[in-house]
């Protein structure tokens, strides 16, 4: 098996926009369990203006994400569970605010095709406390992640930073 890098320079803003969720894992998400994607068509559902439904899975333009990212909070305060696929990048205030809202991350061992650099799914749902997941294939976010819509009462954030490493 041939090992990839992670390390590369980053692309010009908004070259990545267009970069669809790696198939495979759109049928994981989209297909079997469910997920439904509010970026996948924006003439028919403005993602920025509309309120998300529960279950929502967002693959926002890299470019303008922080927008998403909020629009995801929003929803996520409201009590709504959501899936979110981006560049992981902890030195940015939407990631410290994806992490406040305690959130399960999932990071892939191995990055999925076309992309060269680090990205993760940040689900927004009930959890205690923030909680890390590593997988090495893709079908394995199947086993962390609810094939249903999760009900649960909006927590308020967090501050801590102790990590939960998931097993797999």
């Amino acid at each position: 098996m041939t090992r990839r890098s992670f390390a590369s320079t980053f692309h010009p803003r908004g070259s990545d926009d267009d970069k669809p969720t790696p198939p495979p894992l759109y049928h994981i998400l989209v297909n079997e369990l469910g997920y439904i994607d509010v970026c996948l068509d924006p003439k028919k559902f403005d993602a920025l203006k509309q309120p998300w439904p529960n279950h929502a899975y967002c693959n926002p333009p890299w470019s303008i994400k922080y927008k998403f990212v909020d629009a995801a909070v929003r929803a996520n305060k409201e009590g709504k569970e959501v899936l979110m696929f981006i560049p992981f990048d902890p030195s940015t205030d939407w990631f410290h605010k994806l992490y406040s809202r305690n959130p399960l991350i999932i990071f892939f061992l191995e990055p999925p095709e076309h992309y060269h650099y680090p990205v993760m799914l940040v689900h927004l749902a009930s959890y205690p406390k923030p909680m890390v997941a590593f997988v090495k294939d893709l079908s394995e976010v199947k086993k962390l992640l609810p094939s249903l819509p999760v009900s649960f009462k909006p927590s308020a954030p967090t501050t801590s930073t102790n990590l939960l490493v998931a097993e797999g």
